[in-house]
């Protein structure tokens, strides 16, 4: 997985001091009507309670959206308890809580909408892949408050995803003058590594990492290890190995970092370590195909039961028409599965979303796989 795989584009609010990423199916929110108990053996039926739309209760969340009927809605308030569904989705690495900050943000009418609206709605957009919603609804942002680290941010994780990398520099650039630091390094190491300059982008970063003045900032600090762990990736391992364990002691919760461990873990064939890395996410998509690689050289009735738990996620998937996770899909029906056909119809699909170096290489790879299946 890559810095977009996994939903995964990576996100970092400056403001509440924490990095988001991109995630994939993980612990499932459950919303549960409020109704009135009904006996199934009634003499007539009864009556059906249907509560207001503002009357939910998220299972696993302490945050109750109670009505305001009698009065206008708080913007400010709102803002909290959006960017409260946006940190629950980041910490389970679920997609369902973004719906129910888009009904939130839906409630108040956008004439009344801040910058910080736009950016709320905008990051619900790109988590759900919306890339050009999101483009739109950053540039509304910024043309409110044009000097917002975070909007530029954004913008420069919506260009990458988009392979519009000539704006994402611009992006990049203009956020590492208005909030310099390890975040803003580590953004233009992504870039350069995209566009041509891993080994600038390598050496850049490792100065920046180096210099202790700059330690300060630690959600910072995180990201740019994780960053600099996938650049060391192919050249030292052992240094890519310590890079990544630092960079999940510092975020356990990481499901990012955690998800390239452990496939680097695979490609260097150590089975145990990734088993471990793994455990506990299995409802973590592009942790749990790895999780299944590993298990198929270790343990293949395992490895048959929870590839078949992936199958039934990607058939929900298709029947609702939600293909969110079209890359880690495409990587399961051509490496799990060995399907080039279906894996070629899902890096189709992955590629109508997103477009970097990582989807243009699965979907060369997926043809490529085809190719050689109908010349046998």
């Amino acid at each position: 997985m890559t810095r977009m795989h996994m939903t995964h584009y990576w996100h970092a609010d400056l403001r509440r001091n924490y990095a988001a990423r991109t995630a994939t199916s993980a612990v499932r929110v459950l919303l549960l009507l409020l109704g009135t108990s009904t006996q199934l053996l009634a003499a007539t039926p009864p009556e059906v309670f249907v509560p207001q739309p503002d009357s939910l209760l998220l299972q696993g969340d302490s945050v109750r959206i109670e009505s305001q009927a009698n009065g206008p809605i708080d913007a400010q308030s709102l803002a909290i308890k959006v960017q409260q569904q946006l940190d629950l989705s980041r910490q389970q690495g679920s997609p369902r809580p973004l719906g129910e900050a888009r009904r939130m943000l839906d409630q108040l009418d956008q004439q009344q909408w801040q910058a910080r609206h736009w950016w709320l709605s905008a990051t619900v957009r790109q988590r759900l892949h919306d890339f050009d919603g999101a483009a739109v609804e950053l540039f509304r942002a910024m043309s409110m408050t044009p000097n917002d680290p975070q909007l530029h941010f954004s913008a420069f994780s919506v260009a990458m995803a988009q392979g519009r990398h000539g704006d994402a520099g611009q992006y990049c650039k203009r956020f590492s003058q208005l909030s310099p630091g390890h975040l803003a390094s580590a953004c233009m190491a992504e870039w350069q590594a995209a566009t041509g300059n891993p080994d600038s982008a390598l050496i850049n970063l490792r100065q920046a990492i180096a210099q202790p003045t700059r330690n300060q900032d630690a959600v910072g600090f995180q990201y740019a290890i994780s960053t600099l762990a996938e650049l060391e990736a192919n050249r030292r391992p052992e240094q890519a190995d310590r890079l990544w364990q630092l960079a999940l002691k510092l975020d356990p919760d990481d499901l990012y970092s955690r998800s390239h461990y452990c496939q680097w873990l695979l490609q260097q064939r150590r089975v145990d370590d990734v088993l471990q890395c793994s455990d506990g996410h299995d409802n973590v998509d592009a942790i749990a195909i790895t999780r299944v690689q590993a298990l198929q050289l270790s343990d293949p009735a395992a490895a048959t039961d929870l590839a078949d738990t992936i199958s039934e996620r990607i058939a929900q998937a298709d029947w609702r028409g939600d293909w969110l996770h079209a890359y880690e899909y495409a990587l399961f029906l051509l490496d799990v599965r060995s399907d080039p056909s279906a894996a070629l119809t899902m890096a189709r699909r992955n590629w109508q979303q997103q477009r970097r170096p990582e989807d243009a290489a699965l979907l060369a790879r997926a043809e490529q796989a085809l190719r050689a299946m109908t010349e046998k």
